[in-house]
């Protein structure tokens, strides 16, 4: 597929800030084009290696990888169009801050969250683990950054699979029966944007709870799961909502009154 701007229409991060893209959006609807490397000023990749030092002597398995930043996003009929350029997660570190103390242009990687739905309508969420970097405690579903192929691309899909993967030991290839992109919002909390995903199992939900009984993942506490509509309910004293869970289940809940689940 090769997406044409000429038939599309920009939106540019500041519009993603404000207002967010609505899918949803199929695998085959999704283009990622890849840019150049851009120059960051000096003062700036000084302050990324001296937060990612600090940030690797409190987790000495982090690495200081390449992400995929967003720089503008092309909608069609025909689909939707990321322009992404590759930043590294010290570029991030050194520009999440909500308010930045010198004009320095922010990495903006792409993360990506996924709402896990069984066969037989229940949500898979997690409590992330109180030694997290960021909200530590708080529900969330499943995610991370968007990262590059071997072959330099980027699959949005195929990253959104693998952090399900990593995260909950499923072997996710074998029980999707389908994904779709909801929808791009920016998190305003840690300035990134953000894709989230509904991924449907071919499993019903005590089968997922059987197979991630016997899985343990750093960045998680606990799993549950949970029947739809006491997920688009849930509200709890002892674990804050991330921002990513309310914008997840937004996103969810505004899909599924249009065009049903």
């Amino acid at each position: 597929m090769l997406l044409h701007s000429k038939t599309m229409t920009m939106h540019g991060m500041d519009e993603l800030k404000n207002s967010g893209l609505r899918g949803p959006w199929a695998q085959s609807e999704l283009e990622c084009s890849i840019g150049a490397t851009e120059d960051r000023p000096t003062a700036l990749m000084i302050q990324a290696q001296q937060e990612f030092n600090l940030f690797q002597s409190k987790r000495p398995n982090a690495y200081d990888g390449q992400l995929a930043g967003l720089r503008g996003a092309w909608r069609g009929e025909a689909g939707l169009r990321l322009d992404l350029v590759p930043v590294s997660f010290s570029w991030y570190l050194a520009t999440r801050d909500q308010e930045l103390k010198i004009d320095w242009p922010r990495a903006d990687p792409i993360g990506t969250t996924t709402i896990v739905r069984t066969s037989d309508d229940h949500v898979l969420i997690s409590k992330r683990s109180l030694e997290v970097d960021q909200n530590p405690g708080g529900l969330y579903f499943v995610g991370g950054f968007a990262e590059f192929t071997t072959e330099g691309q980027v699959d949005l899909f195929a990253n959104a699979c693998r952090e399900v993967a990593e995260e909950t030991g499923l072997q996710i290839q074998q029980i999707v029966a389908a994904t779709r992109l909801l929808g791009l919002e920016y998190d305003p909390e840690f300035p990134h944007p953000e894709a989230f995903f509904e991924m449907r199992l071919a499993i019903a939900a005590d089968a997922l709870v059987a197979a991630l009984q016997s899985f343990k993942h750093e960045e998680i506490a606990n799993f549950s799961v949970v029947r739809g509509p006491e997920f688009l309910s849930i509200t709890t004293a002892d674990a804050p909502l991330t921002w990513s869970f309310k914008t997840g289940r937004r996103l969810f809940a505004e899909l599924a009154a249009t065009m049903g689940a």
